[in-house]
């Protein structure tokens, strides 16, 4: 539609202006802090694919932790996000971090509360469009082990090299088990 003999691609650059435009800006979504971090959250399941940076995740924006065994409550979760780096980020190594702490009174403290990871992939310079940067973003995932000791409100701090980039609140909730003893089976 817009191509022509001195610009064949034209109709593809200008379909990418209009996204651009219309669709993509610095704006970030959820807890995040750091510029450079599009999105952060939790979940029970990361499996990211390292060839194209898509990744899926199973229940997402994990937020509140039911317990109904009772303490101390092991869990297994991830922090999964998307990481724009910027140029002066190029060859450099970079930690990712997560800690949980409690927030409310009276919450006991959380076993095995902290982890963190060095990224050994090298960043790549890029000069698509959509990296705006110039360097290929990183889709990561950081696995939590943590034990919970106490029901109550507790906040995950991110961090990227040490600098604060996210903050996650969520609750630790006790909840008693239904009572399946007097439950009748559905008719087939």
């Amino acid at each position: 539609m817009f191509a022509n003999d001195d610009e064949p691609d034209r109709t593809i650059d200008a379909a990418g202006e209009w996204f651009r435009t219309g669709h993509h800006s610095d704006r970030r979504v959820g807890p995040v802090i750091d510029p450079r971090l599009e999105h952060v959250f939790a979940a029970l399941d990361v499996v990211i694919d390292d060839g194209d940076g898509l990744f899926t995740v199973v229940n997402g924006g994990l937020g509140a932790i039911i317990d109904t065994r009772g303490f101390p409550q092991n869990l297994t979760f991830w922090i999964t996000g998307h990481i724009h780096w910027r140029k002066e980020d190029l060859g450099l190594r970079h930690r990712l971090s997560a800690a949980i702490t409690p927030l409310s009174a009276g919450t006991k403290r959380v076993n095995r509360a902290k982890n963190t990871t060095i990224l050994e992939e090298p960043l790549t310079p890029s000069d698509r469009w959509h990296h705006p940067n110039g360097v290929l973003p990183t889709v990561f995932g950081l696995a939590m082990a943590p034990v919970f000791l106490s029901t109550g409100e507790h906040l995950l701090n991110f961090s990227i090299d040490g600098h604060h980039a996210a903050e996650m609140p969520f609750d630790v909730e006790a909840v008693d088990a239904p009572d399946t003893s007097q439950a009748v089976p559905a008719p087939l």
